[in-house]
């Protein structure tokens, strides 16, 4: 038994080839490009939405750390503050105490002149009130004089 090549083989052969150059042109090839835009755009679509994350993710970062400095000024000001409402209060109280040092200076000076003026009146009238206190006990046995 030999086998002889068959022409319908080959002409069966040749249509296949033709038919798949055809069909890879009309069909297969823009199918496939269809499907690689698709993928690209499915891909590309997968890109930006990571560098979308990315970006938020710098974004969050950077508002961190705005807000931890924005924190450490207001604190460092509110320091300042109260440093100088320190300050403030230490002055006011050196007055009030300067003021009262000076208030009751008047004050025991004043005592001390209404002292001086009371013990002066009564050293005058020390030895009236001798006289009649001494009348005054023996005025009643007798006047001596």
């Amino acid at each position: 038994m030999s086998l002889t090549p068959d022409h319908t083989f080959l002409i069966q052969l040749a249509s296949f080839f033709v038919l798949f150059l055809v069909l890879n042109r009309v069909l297969f090839g823009p199918f496939q490009a269809l499907l690689a835009e698709r993928e690209a755009r499915t891909t590309g679509d997968g890109r930006l939405a990571e560098t979308y994350r990315e970006e938020a993710a710098a974004i969050g970062r950077r508002l961190d750390e705005e807000m931890t400095e924005a924190r450490a000024r207001a604190m460092a000001e509110a320091g300042a503050i109260r440093a100088r409402d320190r300050a403030e209060e230490e002055r006011v109280l050196a007055e009030a105490a300067a003021e009262a040092a000076r208030r009751i200076a008047e004050i025991r000076a004043e005592v001390a002149d209404l002292r001086r003026r009371a013990l002066d009146e009564l050293e005058k009238d020390a030895d009236t009130m001798a006289v009649d206190m001494v009348a005054a006990v023996l005025g009643s046995r007798g006047a001596v004089r």
